[in-house]
């Protein structure tokens, strides 16, 4: 029998909270230490883009080894030591080319963190029990990610944008620790006992993930909403600039909603559990496709601030809590791993390639205004297609 749900999902938790605050750093701040150091604006998309590319098959490898051994934490545990060597790393070089090179082994090197997060997650939870269980996890991510940002960006403020890194990395690190506290909880999988009988077993499990009919329209109906919010993430700051916002508009502008999903968060559980994942993803697709509508209709800073903390505590909870919940409904314990990995590389490795390119094309024609109605309307049009996502298991 499995211990208690909440003695094994605090430490699940506090992982979930430290990745948060060293993401947060370096999403926001990584860029601009790129652009102090001299490169162009196709060597920053480079930069970024290398360990998305490399990740998009290595972390889908990494998740089935752990699938197939039916173990998680000592891949958690890489992942967290992967980021943090490779953060600092990049704050003692200043070349191009150096930084291309660390992005490609981060990107060979790194497991996929949340995927593994989540699906120990789920492991230790009831099956009628997971929206409430991921509510409080997803709580705690929204949590790390608004206090990460408000303490680096002071740092930055009076010292130097490089202490923005510092700080990923150390947080990063203490992730590592924490995953360290992590019960291992192994799924009841046969025994393998050579190493080429887990690799057979690892390529099986991601043939038998791909081939999951329910996975993949799931992923292809997706397709046009996680381009469209991908699309939306590279060009709201450009948007906002535009329209003439202050910088520390800006930061309101993205650290509200982070503390608002919080609450959120911590309500929406029982809805999650009691309800078809369906219809709460043709809910979050309906608001942004509103909130995107808004973003390119009006350009007053303070109506977005409005618009923008309004739907998106919204919006993200219940594509975030229903998509990680529905791969996890369509799959069994033993392929959770590396479907929870299929799913973010696919809506957070591809599509923000997919959705920069379409977002940077649409704008070049037809202006930033445009290009937000048009990824409305492609945000609408998953709203009409989740209709044939189904559930399982």
């Amino acid at each position: 029998m499995l211990p208690s749900i909440k003695g094994n999902t605090g430490f699940l938790r506090l992982v979930g909270f430290l990745e948060a605050a060293g993401w947060g750093p370096l999403v926001i701040y990584f860029p601009i230490y790129l652009e102090n150091n001299g490169l162009s604006y196709p060597q920053i998309g480079a930069v970024i883009a290398a360990p998305m590319i490399t990740g998009m098959f290595a972390s889908i490898v990494w998740s089935s080894f752990s699938d197939s051994i039916g173990r998680r934490k000592p891949f958690m545990i890489q992942s967290a030591l992967s980021i943090s060597i490779f953060t600092f790393l990049a704050t003692i070089i200043s070349s191009f080319e150096w930084f291309l090179v660390l992005g490609i082994l981060r990107g060979l090197l790194t497991p996929l963190l949340e995927g593994l997060t989540v699906a120990s997650l789920f492991s230790v939870s009831s099956h009628t029990g997971m929206g409430r269980t991921f509510g409080g996890y997803a709580m705690w991510k929204s949590l790390g990610w608004a206090a990460s940002l408000m303490i680096s960006s002071i740092l930055v403020q009076l010292l130097d944008v490089r202490f923005a890194l510092y700080t990923s990395s150390f947080m990063f690190l203490m992730t590592a620790v924490g995953a360290l506290r992590v019960p291992e909880v192994v799924e009841n999988t046969p025994l393998v006992t050579t190493r080429d009988a887990v690799k057979v077993k690892s390529l099986r499990i991601m043939y038998d993930v791909l081939r999951e009919r329910r996975m993949l329209v799931f992923l292809l109906v997706s397709l046009p909403l996680y381009a469209a919010i991908n699309a939306a993430i590279a060009f709201f700051p450009i948007r906002l600039k535009a329209s003439g916002t202050s910088p520390l508009l800006v930061g309101l502008i993205f650290a509200v909603p982070a503390l608002l999903e919080v609450f959120t968060f911590s309500r929406i559980g029982g809805i999650v559990d009691t309800t078809k994942k369906k219809w709460l993803l043709i809910l979050s697709s309906a608001i942004y496709s509103l909130e995107f509508l808004l973003i390119g209709a009006v350009s007053e800073p303070l109506f977005l601030l409005f618009a923008y903390s309004l739907s998106e505590p919204l919006a993200w909870p219940f594509l975030f809590s229903a998509s990680s919940i529905l791969v996890s409904k369509i799959l069994p314990p033993q392929r959770w791993a590396t479907g929870q990995t299929l799913y973010r590389v696919w809506a957070w490795s591809f599509l923000p390639m997919l959705g920069s390119l379409i977002g940077g094309f649409i704008s070049g024609i037809l202006g930033l205004s445009a290009m937000f109605l048009i990824i409305s309307i492609l945000a609408a049009t998953s709203c009409l297609l989740f209709i044939w996502v189904e559930e399982g298991y």
